[in-house]
């Protein structure tokens, strides 16, 4: 439940940092709804996720995200991003 209540949390956070810097920046609607869709499918895409996590053995986990995470690195080490 912890991983779905920072998604939510940091979704939150992200909202009300889009409506402030709309009105610093003049963000126009369509990059404003895009950035809310985002945030809605980070949410779902966590509740989601949430439930291969718990069926999923803690060293399979493990080595799936430092392989994830090495995988990740190479691509940017080589897009230079």
């Amino acid at each position: 439940m912890q991983v779905a209540s920072e998604a939510a949390t940091a979704t939150a956070m992200h909202i009300l940092k889009t409506v402030i810097y709309s009105k610093l920046t003049n963000i126009d609607m369509k990059a404003m709804f895009i950035g809310l869709s985002m945030g809605v499918c980070m949410v779902a895409g966590t509740y989601v996720a949430k439930h291969f996590i718990k069926k999923m053995d803690k060293n399979k986990f493990q080595k799936y995200v430092a392989v994830l995470l090495c995988v990740v690195g190479i691509y940017m080490l080589i897009m230079g991003t």
